[in-house]
C-alpha cells in the first residue's frame, strides 16, 4: 500500500504543531498567546501543499475559538488576534470572508486594527465592496470621521453588485461635511446606471435636496424682520427695501376670519411669530417662483442660529402645510405638521392642555399653556385690561384684555374679580414677568 505523506503531513502533523504543544510527557493544549510564535503566512502557505483553504479554516476555526472563549472576560485585550489573522490572510489572501470576519473581531479591540485588515483585503479584493463598506463604517459609527466614512462609501459605491444604501450614505456624509457637489456626483452616477424606477425616484429626491443645499450656501441673504401681519406673512427689510413676503409651504390660520374659533387660532399663531422674528435679523432664500398673485415674495426663513423657521413653525402646531405648489422641502413640511398633530403640539392641543399654577408659567414662554388662577383684581388702563394674579401686578402672572377687544365679551369683565379661571393662550414675558393676551372669551374657562 503506497503511502501519501503529503497527506499526512497536510492533516496530522500541521495541525498537531497548531493545536498542541509537543513535549516528552503528553500534549497538552496550547495557550493562546503561542499564536506570538506563529511562522510567517508565507511560510504556512508552502507547507499547505497547494491547499492553503484548508490551513485557513483550521486557523479561522481556532481564532473563533480564542475570541468566544475570552468574549466575557472584561478588559481582555486579545493581544493576538491581529496577528492571527493577519498571518490567515497571508496563507488565503482570497478568502474575502476571512477579511470581513476578522475586521469584525477586531474592532472590539482595536478599530485602526480593523481597519489595517481591511486595507490589506482592498488591495488582494479591488473589486469587492463590502471591504471598503466596512471601513466607510468603521469610520462613520466607531471613529466619528464623516469625512473619511464618505470616502470609503464612495468607493464602494463604484464596485458592481453594491446595494442601493452604500451610495446613499456616502452622499449623506459628504453632505454632513458641506460637500454638497461631491455628494451629487455621487448620487448621479447610481441614478444614471438603476433602472428600478423607485429607486430613481427616491434618488431624483436626494439630488433635488442636495442642490437645494447649495441654493441655500450660495443665495441665502439676510434681512430684517420690520412687521409681522400674521403666522405666514411678514414685513422685511431686504437690502434696505421693504418686501411683503410670504412662508413657503406655510399656511398659517387667517386673523380676519368672521368664524371666532378660527380667528382667535390665528392670533395665537401671530404671537407664535412674534416671539420669535420680532426685530430680527434673519436670513432668507427666495423661492424659484419669485412671488406669489398677490405680488409678495415667496421665501424660506432661517433664524439668527440658522433654524429653518418654515418648518419650526409647522413642528410646534402653529400653521398647516400648504402643498399646492410642489417645493423640495415638501417632504419636510408634511412629516413636521404630521408630527405635531400626534404630538397635539401647539393648536392641534389648544384646549386640551393641563391647567398650571401662576408659578410655573415662567417655565412655559413661548408655548400654549393653561394657567388657573383666582382674579385678585381687575385693573383697567388706557388700553388694556389686567386680570391681576396678585396685587403687585407688575410683578406677577396676569392675563391682558386689549381694551379694542373687550365687545367680544359677553360677560363683564369686572365679574371675574375674585373668581378662579383657567386662561388658556399663548405664554410670554412683558418686563420680565409672564403673561397671556386673551384676545377672544374662548381663552376664559371658569373654573368654579
Amino acid at each position: 500500500m503506497r503511502v501519501n505523506f503529503s497527506f499526512i503531513i497536510l492533516v496530522i502533523i500541521i495541525p498537531a504543531i497548531l493545536f498542541f504543544n509537543i513535549n516528552s510527557q503528553n500534549f497538552k493544549k496550547v495557550n493562546p498567546d503561542a499564536y506570538l510564535y506563529l511562522p510567517s503566512g508565507n511560510y504556512l502557505r508552502t507547507l499547505s501543499m497547494g491547499n492553503p483553504s484548508f490551513m485557513g479554516d483550521l486557523l479561522m476555526a481556532r481564532a473563533l475559538t480564542y475570541f468566544g472563549k475570552h468574549y466575557y472576560q472584561r478588559g481582555y485585550k486579545y493581544e493576538w488576534l491581529y496577528h492571527l489573522f493577519d498571518v490567515l490572510t497571508d496563507i488565503d489572501p482570497h478568502n474575502k470572508e476571512s477579511y470581513l470576519m476578522g475586521a469584525r473581531l477586531l474592532t472590539s479591540v482595536d478599530v485602526n486594527l480593523s481597519n489595517k485588515l481591511l486595507e490589506k483585503g482592498m488591495s488582494n479584493h479591488p473589486d469587492y465592496w463590502k471591504i471598503p463598506e466596512l471601513i466607510g463604517f468603521n469610520y462613520f459609527y466607531h471613529l466619528k470621521d464623516s469625512e473619511k466614512a464618505a470616502k470609503y462609501y464612495e468607493i464602494a459605491s463604484r464596485l458592481p453588485g453594491h446595494p442601493p444604501y452604500v451610495p446613499s450614505l456616502a452622499g449623506k456624509f459628504y453632505s454632513e461635511i458641506g460637500r454638497f457637489e461631491e455628494a451629487i456626483k455621487v448620487l448621479k452616477n447610481f441614478y444614471e446606471t438603476t433602472e428600478d424606477k423607485r429607486l430613481k425616484e427616491d434618488f431624483a429626491e436626494q439630488i433635488e435636496q442636495l442642490e437645494q443645499k447649495i441654493r441655500e450656501k450660495k443665495e441665502r441673504i439676510p434681512a430684517k424682520v420690520v412687521k409681522v401681519f400674521d403666522g405666514d406673512t411678514f414685513l422685511l427689510n431686504i437690502n434696505g427695501l421693504e418686501e411683503k413676503v410670504r412662508l413657503m409651504g406655510v399656511d398659517a390660520p387667517e386673523i380676519e376670519e368672521q368664524r371666532e374659533e378660527v380667528r382667535l387660532l390665528g392670533m395665537l399663531s401671530r404671537e407664535f411669530v412674534l416671539y420669535h422674528l420680532s426685530n430680527k435679523e434673519v436670513y432668507i432664500l427666495i423661492d424659484k417662483q419669485g412671488r406669489d398673485k398677490y405680488g409678495r415674495l415667496l421665501v424660506y426663513l432661517w433664524l439668527p442660529n440658522m433654524t429653518f423657521f418654515n418648518e419650526l413653525i409647522l413642528e410646534e402646531g402653529f400653521a398647516n402645510v400648504y402643498t399646492r405648489f410642489y417645493h423640495p422641502y415638501q417632504k419636510r413640511f408634511i412629516e413636521a405638521e404630521r408630527t405635531a398633530r400626534e404630538r397635539k403640539m401647539g393648536l392641534w392641543g389648544f384646549g386640551k392642555e393641563i391647567p398650571l399654577p401662576t408659578q410655573e408659567a415662567n417655565y412655559f414662554t413661548g408655548r400654549l399653556s393653561a394657567i388657573k388662577y383666582k382674579v385678585f383684581k381687575v385693573l383697567f388702563g388706557k388700553s388694556t385690561v389686567h386680570l391681576c394674579s396678585s396685587n403687585d401686578w407688575r410683578k406677577t402672572f396676569n392675563a391682558v384684555i386689549f381694551v379694542r377687544d373687550l365687545w367680544r365679551f359677553k360677560k363683564e369683565i369686572t365679574l371675574y374679580e375674585n373668581k378662579e379661571i383657567i386662561v388658556r393662550g399663548f405664554i410670554k414675558k412683558y418686563k420680565e414677568y409672564p403673561e397671556i393676551i386673551v384676545y377672544s372669551p374662548l381663552q376664559i374657562e371658569d373654573a368654579e
